[in-house]
């Protein structure tokens, strides 16, 4: 039986299908490098990597800003001069600078020569400063309110005070002629750990990127202005640079040919002597005692404010006279001019109530001085200092109560501080930006006068 079963399926053998017939050698010699090529462009050999993608182009913006005194106020400029429209945060919050100190001053040929040794390169001692918001009033993440699009030669301007960055007495003091200063606009790049070796991709903030997609340029986290030198100005420029004065001064200028003295007698020919009736004769001036008593007011200089309610300023009258005086100070003889992002509020002194009990005068020697310390939600509307931003508060006191309804000669006088307190509020109940920002054409250059064309 068991050979029969091997001879019964030995025959099955023959109902195989038969291979397929092979390609002409010609037709396989055209197909097969075009299929090898195709394959290798698209699939890498085994053990190899596929080749990175080209880096897209950095997006054709620039960045200017232009100082023309130390104490500001400063104007930003971003322009888009590529072919394609950006998005970019309008938000000056952005800014930050590094100052490094006065670097050296060109000797002038109008400086006196002797002082020339105040001209020379200063000493490297002094260390660079860097200006930046403090982080409860810089957006940490990309500002949406300030979100704008940037077509192909579009700008966005805004103009701020530099001391809103530049804050305090030492840095603020950095602010002055001949300082370099680099300019930089947007987030510093992230910093990743040490032990992270995994190059993941950034996704930003990022200060500058593009509207298309796929993407068509590589985006920025931020991006610098060049760097730029401080002008003198009045406020800040060295003695040696007042105008020299002329070898001539005080001297009296000559007669000029034809001049007639209109105090002098004059006759006509063949007339009798006439008398030119003269001006009438001028007041003198009245005399000023110097030694009188006087109050001279000077407030903070750099107030940080967490929130609008804590904004106060600490108000010094001193007596700058040479006698004592008696005199009663109160808040509500305050009176307060506050310049912000809104505008100018002005907020008066109250009029004097003849009713200021006796305890209330003092006596203040020369020299001696009173302080108080008020909120500015005080002597002002709540509604002040709303917006965060930096405000600068000039105050006036007005000491109006005589004392006489108590049988007192109390001195009676305007004080007004020489210097505003700058108000820095870091945050409150309205936005920052009162309005949507816009965008507007890119300024050009204005064209030379007529007659300095080039020749060429």
């Amino acid at each position: 039986m068991a050979g029969v079963l091997v001879a019964t399926l030995l025959p099955a053998s023959a109902f195989a299908v038969d291979p397929p017939t092979p390609a002409p050698p010609e037709a396989t010699a055209v197909a097969t490098p075009i299929a090898t090529a195709k394959k290798a462009a698209t699939t890498p050999a085994k053990g190899e990597k596929a080749p990175p993608a080209p880096p897209l182009p950095e997006p054709a913006v620039r960045l200017w800003m232009v100082a023309p005194s130390p104490r500001g106020p400063w104007t930003m400029r971003l322009d888009n001069e590529g072919e394609k429209p950006i998005r970019i945060p309008a938000d000056v919050r952005l800014l930050r600078f590094e100052i490094e100190p006065e670097a050296y001053i060109a000797p002038s040929e109008e400086v006196d020569p002797k002082a020339k040794k105040m001209w020379a390169p200063a000493k490297k001692a002094a260390t660079s400063v860097l200006c930046k918001l403090p982080a409860p009033l810089r957006p940490d993440g990309f500002p949406e309110p300030s979100s704008l699009l940037l077509r192909p030669g579009e700008s966005y301007v805004e103009s701020f005070d530099p001391r809103l960055f530049c804050f305090g007495k030492d840095a603020a003091a950095k602010l002055a002629g001949g300082a370099v200063v680099h300019v930089r606009f947007g987030w510093e790049a992230a910093k990743k750990p040490a032990w992270s070796s995994a190059k993941k991709p950034d996704g930003g903030p990022f200060v500058v990127e593009g509207t298309a997609f796929p993407p068509e340029v590589t985006p920025l986290r931020e991006i610098a202005a060049p760097t730029m030198v401080l002008h003198f100005d009045r406020l800040s420029a060295p003695a040696t640079l007042a105008a020299p004065t002329a070898p001539n001064a005080g001297a009296v200028p000559p007669t000029p040919p034809g001049w007639i003295d209109p105090d002098a007698k004059t006759k006509a020919p063949g007339a009798p002597d006439v008398e030119v009736a003269k001006p009438p004769p001028v007041a003198p001036p009245p005399v000023v005692d110097e030694n009188a008593p006087r109050l001279e007011l000077t407030t903070t200089p750099f107030v940080d404010a967490s929130s609008t309610s804590r904004a106060a300023v600490t108000l010094t009258a001193t007596n700058v006279g040479q006698r004592p005086m008696l005199v009663a100070i109160h808040q509500r003889m305050v009176a307060f001019r506050i310049d912000g992002p809104d505008g100018v509020l002005r907020c008066s002194a109250m009029p004097p109530t003849h009713g200021v009990p006796r305890e209330l005068y003092r006596a203040l020697k020369p020299g001696a001085s009173s302080s108080m310390t008020m909120l500015l939600g005080e002597g002002c509307t709540r509604d002040a200092l709303r917006r965060p931003g930096l405000y600068r508060v000039q105050a006036t006191l007005e000491t109006n109560e005589s004392g006489a309804e108590l049988g007192l000669a109390a001195y009676t006088g305007t004080a007004r501080a020489r210097e505003p307190s700058l108000v820095r509020v870091l945050s409150g109940p309205d936005p920052f930006y009162a309005v949507a920002p816009r965008a507007i054409p890119t300024p050009k250059p204005a064209p030379p006068p007529e007659g300095e064309e080039d020749s060429e």
